[in-house]
């Protein structure tokens, strides 16, 4: 089967390993409910956990780590600062940001 009809098989329901959401409140993400199990990690170990499925607290520092140096410069040279800051001083919302930075 190719083409239109596997993608109509597909069409309302997505069949994964990864993970379910249950209309009465849970949340599953790889076997661990997010709200009880993975509710007290911080955003970075917790999207670690969703990518990779290990739990690594060092992982995760590192990635911020390197997300802090690497997008963290208040240096108004580069660009996407500027686009903030002038966003920012016409009170404008994210929307316009993005026309801004094309």
């Amino acid at each position: 089967m190719n083409g239109p009809e596997l993608l109509a098989e597909y069409e309302d329901n997505w069949v994964t390993a990864m993970g379910a959401w249950f209309p009465e409140g849970r949340v599953v993400l790889r076997g661990k409910d997010v709200l009880s199990d993975l509710g007290h990690r911080p955003w970075m170990e917790y999207l670690v956990y969703a990518i990779t499925g290990r739990e690594s607290s060092e992982l995760a520092r590192l990635i911020e780590g390197i997300w802090a140096i690497s997008c963290s410069y208040p240096d108004p040279r580069i660009w996407n600062n500027r686009i903030a800051a002038l966003a920012g001083t016409s009170r404008s919302t994210c929307v316009h940001w993005r026309l801004l930075a094309a």
